[in-house]
């Protein structure tokens, strides 16, 4: 699936769009009007502060990558 988000600024291309979309079956969607003062704000939050940083990159994916082998499963090999 791929998602786009389309800001437009005119209404009547909006009034254009919409019935194309609804023949193509594209699911439409505006959470900005769904969302409460108090979402936006705590998503506002999260975005200022950023995602947590990985100080020691090589490591996490040397364990990642052991995580992720294959072991004996009974029944499987």
């Amino acid at each position: 699936m791929t998602r786009i988000v389309l800001d437009i600024p005119n209404d009547k291309d909006l009034e254009l769009l919409l019935p194309l979309l609804r023949r193509l079956g594209v699911i439409i969607s505006n959470h900005a009007d769904e969302l409460s003062e108090t979402e936006i704000a705590h998503h506002q939050h999260v975005v200022e502060k950023g995602g947590k940083t990985i100080e020691n990159f090589k490591s996490f994916m040397e364990s990642f990558e052991l995580s992720r082998q294959d072991r004996k499963m009974p029944f499987r090999d």
